[in-house]
């Protein structure tokens, strides 16, 4: 895969694939809860969007391993007693089974036969857009200089990340660049317009997560 390939293509297999075991599973599993709330207001039950949230909680270290498989148990169960009928919502929802998985099977989550079939009903731009903000691009890895770690900047991004205040990434680019960024990636992709999510690999970088 080039460098171009991974910023223009859609094609979400390969490019898991090409990572590799250069991708953790904290970023996997938030990609995987991201994909889901796409959907979010269409899942038929509360206890999908219930799994979702413990599983961000999970990539975290916020809920324990205990709280995870409870939480995948009943959305397994909730989507056994739903109605397969209503397609394709019905094959998205099973997609918080990976989303909550351990740690083989979220590694393994970005199933091809799988993304094949959704690819089929949707527009694949928007879930290859969020695998490119969670995961940053291969080809141009950013390292944060300890003195752009202001108390401002590290404020900023927490309170982003905490509250999905996505919106207020710009206001994080300022802070980088009067803390003396000059990591153009970094300053541009806080500037980008479009959507961000937790795992977002500016916040990330900036709050030392991976």
């Amino acid at each position: 895969m080039t460098e171009q390939e991974w910023l223009i293509g859609s094609d979400i297999p390969a490019m898991h694939r090409f990572l590799g075991e250069f991708q953790s599973e904290r970023k996997v599993r938030l990609f995987a809860c991201a994909f889901c709330r796409i959907f979010w207001d269409e899942f038929p039950v509360q206890s999908l969007r219930i799994a979702v949230e413990v599983a961000e909680l999970y990539a975290d270290d916020q809920a324990e391993t205990n709280e995870l498989l409870v939480a995948r148990e009943a959305a397994r169960v909730a989507l056994a007693r739903s109605d397969p009928i209503l397609e394709p919502i019905f094959s998205v929802s099973e997609f918080v089974l990976y989303a909550t998985g351990q740690h083989s099977e979220v590694l393994d989550l970005v199933r091809e036969d799988w993304f094949v079939y959704w690819l089929s009903l949707e527009d694949d731009r928007a879930a290859a857009q969020l695998f490119r903000d969670v995961m940053g691009n291969p080809f141009r890895p950013v390292t944060v200089d300890s003195a752009w770690r202001t108390p401002t900047v590290v404020s900023l991004a927490t309170a982003i990340y905490a509250e999905r205040a996505f919106g207020r990434l710009p206001i994080l680019g300022d802070a980088l660049e009067d803390a003396g960024c000059t990591n153009v990636d970094l300053l541009n992709h806080c500037r980008q317009p479009g959507d961000h999510v937790r795992g977002c690999w500016a916040v990330d970088a900036v709050l030392g997560r991976e």
